[in-house]
């Protein structure tokens, strides 16, 4: 980078600023690489149960957007929502994105079910599985990243992108552990 700064200030040549960019580029994949690294080591050993948020807000799957909004996103601190049938079986998941996406005028016409993942699309993992194998099945086009966890067949926990970003931010591991950068 300071090469390109050099011969674009010296020479006037755009080829400099050129060589600037590339620098620039590969300083942030460098960058990205490492925090990548430094996150999967710091993930290493810990389980889907020692993150996950255990038993998750349930919502009908009948109720338009804006009774989830008024009923439960307001009262309740979560960033998705497992929807359920009549006979509680879980259907779907809702999150927040979805939501902010109904327009105003129709969130009185869409119902829940009508913006959530089904449960059968959605990542899948056990309290006692690792979290790395479950996050590289996460994906952010899916569910916004969220994953569901089950034990013996019934819904236990929901694995949420925010909860493992204030695990990796705070450095402290659940159960009062601390790995070091």
């Amino acid at each position: 980078m300071l090469l390109g700064f050099a011969q674009f200030f010296v020479t006037g040549a755009l080829s400099g600023l050129w060589l600037v960019l590339v620098g620039w580029f590969l300083d942030n994949a460098a960058r990205t690489e490492e925090r990548s690294e430094h996150a999967r080591h710091a993930l290493e050993g810990v389980h889907v149960a020692q993150v996950m948020t255990r038993d998750p807000i349930r919502v009908p799957s009948w109720i338009t957007v804006q009774l989830l909004i008024e009923q439960y996103v307001l009262r309740y601190h979560a960033s998705a929502f497992v929807t359920h049938a009549i006979d509680g079986r879980a259907e779907g998941l809702v999150t927040l994105r979805a939501i902010r996406q109904v327009a105003g005028g129709q969130r009185s016409e869409r119902r829940a079910r009508d913006i959530a993942t089904p449960v059968d699309r959605v990542p899948a993992a056990r309290p006692d599985e690792l979290l790395l194998p479950l996050l590289e099945r996460m994906s952010p086009e899916v569910a916004d990243g969220h994953a569901l966890v089950y034990e013996n067949a019934e819904l236990v926990g929901i694995v949420a992108p925010a909860e493992i970003g204030r695990l990796l931010q705070s450095g402290a591991l659940p159960g009062g552990q601390s790995r070091a950068a």
